[in-house]
């Protein structure tokens, strides 16, 4: 079972205790989306843009039960809402983890953050640099990102 996997906290008041979190340390703006597959949340700390993103999985996902009954639409419609729900919690108790390790001095939220840094070209850094690091695992070869070599 995932976490809050039982919340009845809507996703207005998740999205909003995230907002309000990320404002109260440091960041400059904030801002997210919300598509049939997707939720989306950018914002700006410290000079660097951010962007995370959370698939929702589809309604077809939960047509079945887990012990495999079929669940009528409304049903699925139902547990596809509860799962956004619990997506959005999560989010919310990662960013706190994030927030209380760069107060403890665990780690610093740049550092965390930096696979979710935006690229000039609208990339992720993750999205950029986890081919190159396939590409070295493959083949042993230092990618250019991560090249060493003057």
């Amino acid at each position: 079972m995932g976490y809050a996997n039982k919340t009845t906290v809507s996703e207005e008041k998740s999205k909003h205790e995230i907002e309000s979190l990320l404002m109260r340390h440091g960041a400059d703006s904030f801002g997210y989306m919300r598509g049939k597959q997707e939720i989306q949340i950018m914002f700006e700390l410290n000079g660097f843009s951010y962007r995370l993103a959370i698939t929702i999985p589809t309604v077809e996902q939960f047509m079945t039960t887990a012990t495999g009954r079929e669940r009528k639409v409304e049903a699925a419609h139902k547990e596809q809402d509860q799962e956004t729900r619990r997506l959005w919690r999560a989010l919310a108790l990662w960013l706190k983890a994030m927030i209380v390790a760069d107060t403890d001095g665990i780690v610093t939220l740049k550092q965390s953050l930096l696979p979710f840094t935006m690229l000039p070209n609208g990339d992720t850094f993750s999205q950029y640099a986890l081919p190159q690091l396939e590409l070295l695992q493959s083949n042993g070869k230092m990618p250019t990102l991560l090249s060493t070599d003057k």
